[in-house]
């Protein structure tokens, strides 16, 4: 395993997050109880398998949010919920041998220019000329890295 902190999104990148559904986002029912996108245990298993690693997500929508999405971790990753780091603030944590696995191309510029590594996950309703990569590319991509 590598020494290097992986940062994981949740909101994209290992939860399946409806495009237009950010009016629910203050309700602690609507995070706690989202699904998984079908590449999400597959990515999560390479992942732990050769990195340290944490969630790393926004807090869309105040407080009732942070409670959502870790009972949305407690019920589909447990072993990740006690690292979880929610903040907007994704490039706090940026540095070296930190790696950031985000859809938000916003968030990969700000870590990258304070010192972290990153990666843009694919996620077809954020489509950028950038976000082409598929997951299998990304998960090469952090094999590679580690």
């Amino acid at each position: 395993m590598s020494n290097k902190l992986l940062f994981l999104d949740m909101d994209g990148v290992i939860v399946d997050l409806p495009e237009g559904s950010s009016k629910r986002w203050g309700e602690v029912g609507y995070w706690k109880d989202l699904q998984k996108l079908p590449h999400a245990d597959h990515f999560v298993d390479v992942c732990l398998r050769y990195y340290t690693v944490h969630i790393l997500s926004s807090l869309g929508g105040g407080p009732s949010s942070a409670t959502g999405k870790m009972l949305w971790l407690d019920r589909h990753y447990p072993e990740l919920r006690e690292g979880a780091i929610l903040t907007k603030r994704k490039y706090l944590l940026a540095g070296p041998d930190r790696i950031l696995v985000d859809d938000d191309p916003s968030n990969i510029f700000a870590f990258t220019h304070t010192g972290g590594e990153a990666v843009l996950f694919p996620n077809p309703v954020r489509y950028t000329e950038e976000n082409t990569r598929s997951v299998e590319e990304v998960i090469e991509w952090l094999i590679k890295l580690s």
